[in-house]
């Protein structure tokens, strides 16, 4: 089976975003925390090596950047919806 690319689609890419989520309201000093300790593991080589064993990487940003991944991931997808629905598949 071709991959996309492959098939005419260089541009049908996509990577899974995984994050750590909490309540709409929390408090800016457990964000802080929680985003300080989750820095440490993404740093720790054993862990960056378990994830890459199981062909993935961590990558670790800010809350904002971590929102601007999701939106990036459905703007694309709602164009490809768009663009299917137009050609009728």
């Amino acid at each position: 089976m071709p991959t996309a690319r492959e098939a005419g689609y260089p541009d049908l890419t996509f990577e899974g975003t995984v994050g750590v989520y909490g309540w709409r309201d929390m408090p800016a000093d457990i964000q802080e925390r929680i985003a300080t300790e989750v820095r440490a593991v993404a740093a720790d080589p054993a862990f960056r090596a378990r994830v890459a064993a199981a062909g993935t990487a961590a990558r670790v940003g800010t809350s904002a950047e971590f929102a601007a991944a999701i939106e990036e991931q459905r703007a694309k997808i709602a164009a490809i919806h768009r663009a299917n629905a137009k050609s009728g598949k």
